[in-house]
């Protein structure tokens, strides 16, 4: 027993020692978190100096105002890192990211947020993505311009300014007055979308419209119809007579308006339609005329059973006038 208890003994120590052991620790620690605690400190403020740095690079290289710059601070805040600001000038994603959440915050003009976009070089890019913006449709790219009780028109993207999208209309198109509201709209593999804008000016067979950062995505783009005037041939569903010429009025993706020939068809009917929307092969749509105008003059078709490849292709001729 004597020899436990020495044992004991020996590795026991009294109060004012475990005291001093147990400060010895803490300052140990202590020090570990303090030293820890300045270099993350120093670290994040390295961080931050050279965002800035290349920030400060980045920014150079673009014709931006201060008033631009405070809508890029104010957009960059909704960065996880806001420092990283510089990111907002290299990637087109986290630009309209952040500016769609400043946008909805009220922090950002949505007229500034097009220009910066055209001066960062943004505008006009081919994306696989659906356009945040009038500034994304690409140049060169079909559009059709919409006035409410009017008929649309066609036109081609001719370039973006920071205040304006140009569009050159085709030849003969109608007038359009300065300051009237019209929808651009737009087709891409992902639907069809809509923008509102305004007349800025017109010279010649050219447009400049006010952009817009809102698009709407057509939900029920089977209703949008264009008016058209081409050949079309058709049938009763089955026959095996040989088709009557007629022409089309209007075509939309769920339906058409036609003459009807010889009055020969009347409501309740199912044809058979084929026209040559482009060079490649004809189409053939079967639709049911669900009514008659003009004293029978007129069919108005609906389109059955219209598979999406089908569709897509209507629309291509509707926005790109394919002949």
């Amino acid at each position: 027993m004597d020899l436990f208890t020495d044992f004991y003994v020996g590795f026991s120590s009294t109060p004012g020692e475990l005291i001093l052991a147990l400060a010895a620790l803490i300052v140990f620690f202590g020090g570990l978190i303090i030293y820890f605690v300045v270099k993350s400190r120093q670290a994040a403020r390295e961080r931050i100096a050279k965002a800035e740095e290349a920030y400060r690079e980045h920014v150079e290289q673009f014709p931006l105002t201060p008033s631009d710059e405070d809508a890029i601070e104010a957009m960059a805040r909704h960065l996880n890192a806001p420092e990283r600001k510089y990111l907002l000038l290299v990637s087109q994603g986290i630009y309209n990211s952040c500016a769609e959440r400043a946008l909805e915050a009220g922090e950002v003009a949505e007229q500034q947020v097009a220009a910066i976009r055209v001066k960062l070089g943004f505008a006009g890019r081919h994306t696989t993505k659906p356009p945040a913006s009038t500034t994304e449709i690409p140049s060169g790219a079909a559009v059709l311009l919409h006035q409410e009780g009017e008929s649309s028109v066609r036109g081609r993207v001719v370039e973006h300014e920071p205040t304006a999208l140009n569009v050159e209309l085709d030849e003969g198109a109608r007038e359009f007055t300065y300051g009237s509201a019209i929808t651009i709209l737009y087709q891409t593999n992902s639907g069809i979308f809509a923008f509102e804008s305004v007349v800025q000016s017109r010279e010649g067979r050219q447009l400049r419209l006010a952009h817009d950062e809102e698009p709407k995505r057509m939900q029920r783009r089977q209703y949008y119809r264009q008016r058209v005037d081409m050949p079309v041939y058709v049938r009763p569903t089955g026959s095996k007579k040989e088709p009557l010429e007629s022409r089309f009025l209007d075509v939309g993706g769920g339906g058409a308006s036609l003459k009807n020939p010889s009055r020969k068809f009347g409501a309740g009917t199912d044809l058979e339609l084929t026209f040559h929307p482009s060079s490649d092969a004809p189409l053939n749509l079967h639709g049911r005329v669900v009514r008659t105008s003009q004293q029978g003059e007129v069919l108005h078709v609906n389109f059955e059973k219209l598979r999406e490849p089908t569709r897509d292709k209507i629309f291509r001729f509707l926005f790109r006038g394919e002949k």
